[in-house]
């Protein structure tokens, strides 16, 4: 029997507070790549505040919390700020015990 793997996509959604992010899938090794492909030039075209919606993402491993880490660094360098919002529990829980969580700038929710 084969598993259903849904590919990894990132959709981006413009609002007046910047662009929402909104990737689909596991960030990990294997899609952290695609994710970068689509962040940095919204950084790099001085669309440096963006909110992540993590409401599709179930995993996330040390390869995504990386690229987080990342994409926080280059957005605050540009003078703007990443949150991210809609966390799935698993990565919340991740991010909570590594103390990411407000480094990250995670919405409560």
């Amino acid at each position: 029997m084969t598993e259903d793997v849904t590919p990894f996509r990132v959709s981006v959604i413009e609002s007046p507070d910047g662009p929402v992010i909104r990737p689909h899938g596991d960030m990990d090794m294997a899609t952290a790549d695609e994710f970068d492909r689509v962040t940095t030039p919204l950084v790099n075209a001085g669309q440096a505040t963006m909110t992540i919606d993590m409401s599709e993402v179930e995993f996330c491993d040390s390869t995504g919390i990386n690229t987080l880490v990342r994409l926080r660094n280059a957005c605050h360098g540009a003078g703007g700020r990443l949150s991210l919002a809609s966390l799935q529990p698993q990565v919340r829980l991740v991010l909570d015990l590594t103390g990411l969580n407000e480094f990250l700038s995670v919405s409560p929710q």
